[in-house]
């Protein structure tokens, strides 16, 4: 990232212009025209403000927050007792799914749907903090990748910058998706939990698009972050498992590809993941 990316003045301004303005959270008044006009990085900082997923060029990112706009027309019904935030949650999951239509890079898929199939494959137990499934439950479970989908869509944008946007078919989109959000790399945590340990994720990931050669180890990210899951011996637990993901992702990729392409793409993806590891610290 340039200097002129990484201190572009539109960041802070999206970041604190009020509620009230034409890109408040509603964004009212703002449609495709306004936001082809506007640059790549002035999008990324809409996206943002709003959680919606950055990676892609600019007809990726107007497309994603034209949906949000759709989605905040039309909210989703729900006939249970969802909290705002969950409901916020589930709105923004059937958003990112639309993602797989529109053939964008984005690899997260709604995996709250899941929650009965993780469960079994992680024998009714949270794998971050041993806690049984009756326990977890009663603490606002919520599903998880393990290996987070921002880690893994950074994986894949790389590698798609490398092969180029034209081998990168649908069928091929899909089988990234399924191993992403297969099993392996999914555990049903508390909602504590989940929120705690995607910061030192986030925060890895954003020293890493700055400086790769320039990062933080992931455990003393944490230390600073979440120090009770270090001290806990949850963070230890939670390591072990992104490292048994990663194994298991580069199988399920083998098994998945069908052509030398296919194999080598595969393999660029999973050696993206692993550098970002051992820059971890995993």
């Amino acid at each position: 990232m340039s200097d002129a990316t990484r201190h572009c003045p539109c960041k802070r301004y999206y970041r604190d212009m009020p509620e009230t303005s034409e890109t408040g959270p509603d964004l009212k008044g703002i449609g495709k025209a306004k936001l082809s006009r506007l640059e790549l990085e002035e999008l990324r900082q809409i996206a943002r403000a709003r959680d919606i997923p950055v990676i892609g060029e600019k007809p990726v990112l107007v497309q994603r927050i034209l949906n949000y706009k759709k989605k905040l027309k039309s909210p989703v019904k729900t006939q249970t007792t969802d909290t705002p935030r969950r409901a916020r949650a589930s709105e923004l999951d059937q958003l990112l799914d639309m993602d797989e239509s529109l053939l964008l890079p984005s690899l997260r898929r709604n995996s709250s749907r899941y929650v009965d199939r993780v469960w079994t494959h992680r024998d009714q137990t949270d794998a971050y903090t041993k806690r049984s499934r009756s326990v977890v439950e009663t603490l606002h479970s919520e599903v998880d990748h393990v290996i987070e989908v921002q880690i893994c869509n950074h994986a894949w944008e790389e590698v798609r910058k490398k092969a180029g946007a034209a081998v990168c078919t649908r069928n091929l989109v899909s089988k990234f998706r399924d191993v992403v959000n297969d099993d392996p790399n999914l555990n049903v945590t508390s909602r504590a939990v989940n929120r705690k340990k995607l910061g030192p994720f986030r925060r890895f990931l954003n020293e890493y698009q700055t400086s790769a050669s320039s990062v933080t180890g992931l455990e003393e990210l944490a230390r600073v972050s979440c120090p009770k899951l270090v001290d806990n011996g949850t963070w230890e637990l939670i390591s072990d498992c992104v490292v048994k993901s990663y194994e298991d992702m580069e199988t399920s990729l083998i098994d998945k590809v069908s052509n030398p392409r296919e194999f080598q793409m595969s393999q660029s993806f999973i050696g993206e993941l692993n550098e970002m590891l051992n820059k971890m610290g995993i």
